[in-house]
């Protein structure tokens, strides 16, 4: 997929309610491409995880990526919040799954 792609279904993404993961590693989405997606998560509150490769030496699009990761914390977090106070250690573990296992967070380490 290319930045094209993923402006369009950055599009599709602001409505998509019932995904939870979104897996893009080993595309060729650039700045732009990011960006969107990036935007499209700020109306999003289900999607836990976009996943994005990217380049170890580009300071613009490690920037971008943070905001994603950013914006998949936060709607994990509200995911618990919603289930109560009472969420076992497992059921946290698989909630945050998706995120620990990401491209994007391994990236930022």
């Amino acid at each position: 997929m290319t930045d094209e792609g993923a402006i369009a279904l950055a599009e599709a993404l602001s409505d998509a309610h019932r995904l939870l993961h979104v897996d893009l590693t080993d595309n060729d989405i650039a700045l732009a491409g990011a960006m969107a997606l990036s935007g499209s998560l700020r109306s999003n509150t289900s999607i836990r995880c976009l996943d994005l490769s990217i380049a170890p030496n580009d300071a613009d699009l490690s920037e971008v990526s943070q905001s994603i990761l950013q914006s998949c914390i936060r709607n994990t977090e509200a995911a618990l919040s919603a289930k109560g106070t009472k969420v076992s250690n497992g059921a946290q573990d698989a909630v945050w799954a998706p995120i620990k296992n990401s491209s994007l967070v391994k990236c930022a380490k």
